[in-house]
């Protein structure tokens, strides 16, 4: 048995899980947020867990839609029962998802508290409503790999995003390539892995048997030859082929020395034996290029 809020018919349209980190780097966060908007854009119902970190950017990223019609195409599962909203600070989050035409389920019985036992039972559904499961990025020990796993042992695929090898945040993620994840870089190679479980269902909403169908159901069916086509509608600005960013010539130096992690100014100092009133003029350059970001003191790219 099911409790929902929001949107009961999101349940039976085609879901993709995305799942990672809580303490995600930025280069996670924007990965993440891109990947669950080009996938919903793409007409694929994102599912996650309403955590922090990568969870939240997945559904963010999801109900980033100007297009109403592509509006509202996440689904959270929760760890508590569906009138406990945890993390507390996610309540705007809560209400977000709601009013914008998406759902939140739970299994466990109304006023059931977060207990560390409650979390894999909620990546049990994440992993089992979904067609396939992505993992963004994720330590060695992220409960996202317990999702990976139950994705894998029900027979459909799991993804992950590569990252620097230094990234301790990414050892999950390059575990699971290690084990045999499928390795991307764009949502499309996600769609085109999973049209192919679709081929031969009607729509998305075939789960959902037609006399019990709404019409809200059969509004949000999306034939499967249009999934096999998705290749050919435009990009979303976020996450389009656009070429690499390049740094200015007499900023290049600096800029080679930044990564996605982040650096101090003090290990930038000695990187790159520039005084410091020129570095920290150059680093502004760079900030001001849209080029890289400062987080809690360290410099890191964009």
């Amino acid at each position: 048995m099911l409790f929902y809020r929001g949107n009961l018919s999101r349940l039976h349209q085609a879901q993709i899980a995305i799942v990672g980190s809580r303490k995600p780097t930025a280069h996670a966060q924007k990965i993440t947020f891109d990947m669950a908007q080009y996938l919903a854009q793409a007409g694929y119902i994102v599912t996650s867990g309403l955590a922090m970190g990568v969870d939240k950017r997945a559904h963010l990223g999801a109900l980033a839609q100007t297009d109403l019609a592509h509006q509202g195409r996440t689904i959270g599962v929760m760890g508590t029962g569906i009138d406990v909203n945890y993390p507390n600070h996610h309540d705007q989050l809560f209400s977000q998802i709601i009013e914008q035409d998406g759902c939140i389920i739970s299994e466990l019985l109304p006023h059931t508290p977060p207990h560390k036992h409650t979390f894999p039972r909620r990546n049990r559904l994440v992993a089992g409503l979904s067609l396939a499961t992505i993992v963004t990025e994720a330590t060695i020990q992220s409960g996202s790999l317990i999702t990976a796993r139950l994705t894998s042992e029900q027979g459909k695929q799991v993804f992950a995003v590569p990252s620097h090898i230094d990234n301790s945040n990414a050892e999950g993620c390059h575990h699971l390539i290690r084990e045999g994840a499928t390795l991307i870089y764009h949502p499309q190679q996600v769609i085109e892995d999973v049209s192919s479980q679709l081929s031969h269902q009607k729509g998305f909403g075939s789960r959902v048997p037609p006399n019990k169908r709404t019409p809200s159901d059969n509004d949000n069916a999306i034939p499967s030859a249009q999934v096999a086509n998705t290749a050919e509608s435009p990009l979303p600005s976020a996450i389009a082929h656009h070429p690499d960013p390049v740094a200015p010539k007499h900023l290049q130096p600096v800029y080679e020395q930044l990564d996605w992690h982040g650096q101090d100014l003090d290990a930038l100092l000695l990187a790159t034996t520039l005084e410091a009133p020129v570095l920290i003029g150059q680093l502004m350059e760079l900030e001001l290029l849209g080029l890289i970001s400062v987080q809690g003191g360290r410099y890191l790219r964009v």
